[in-house]
């Protein structure tokens, strides 16, 4: 009578398996990773393309735009407080152990541009750039969309859409800053995300 060998796997074989899923795993998370960060600037795009069209039906009513307190407006009616931002921050700097939040949030000129369209829900996600060197590092976050422009001049000039993507290239026709581009940092720097420039023209 032949007696039944009893088949199992080896400490050898189930390592092999753990290793192949934990490979498997960790590209699910970063094709994962991908498709959300494209799918944020993808979202932070279309709102800055809201706004500009916002923007051009107001002056195409107006004349002009509204005079603004600040050279710089965060286009939404306010920003909870999240992650490294205050409540209303929509500017976060930090290098070398210095930091700073700026904000310029101005619900009156978001009620002149009511009188016009609807508002689009702004985006509570923040995007930028972090740039880093080993030994120094350079963290510039923004979140929604912010409208600048030169004040010194009368009326505004130079007016420009700013905001913030995950990835190191702006969208076509836009502009990026010239701090969160690659080319502008040291030999050995890296960068990761981008400040995009949209200019108006009206």
């Amino acid at each position: 009578m032949l007696k039944s060998k009893n088949a199992g796997f080896t400490i050898v074989e189930l390592l092999i398996v753990i290793v192949v899923i934990g490979i498997l795993a960790a590209i699910m998370i970063v094709s994962f990773n991908g498709v959300q960060n494209r799918a944020k600037d993808t979202a932070q795009i279309t709102l800055v393309s809201q706004w500009e069209s916002i923007l051009k039906l107001y002056v195409a009513e107006h004349g002009s735009l509204p005079v603004t307190v600040s050279d710089r407006v965060y286009l939404g009616t306010s920003y909870p407080a999240s992650g490294v931002f205050s409540l209303n921050s929509c500017h976060f700097y930090e290098q070398n152990g210095y930091n700073e939040q700026r904000s310029a949030v101005e619900p009156d000129v978001i009620n002149k541009f009511r009188e016009v369209a609807t508002i689009p829900s702004q985006s509570p996600d923040s995007s930028g750039f972090v740039a880093t060197d080993g030994t120094d590092s350079m963290k510039f976050l923004t979140r929604g969309v912010a409208l600048t422009m030169n004040q010194a001049s009368t009326p505004h000039s130079n007016y420009k859409l700013e905001y913030g993507v995950t990835g190191n290239k702006c969208p076509s026709g836009d502009e990026g800053d010239e701090t969160a581009t690659p080319e502008s940092l040291e030999p050995g720097d890296s960068v990761k995300g981008n400040l995009c420039v949209r200019r108006l023209f009206f």
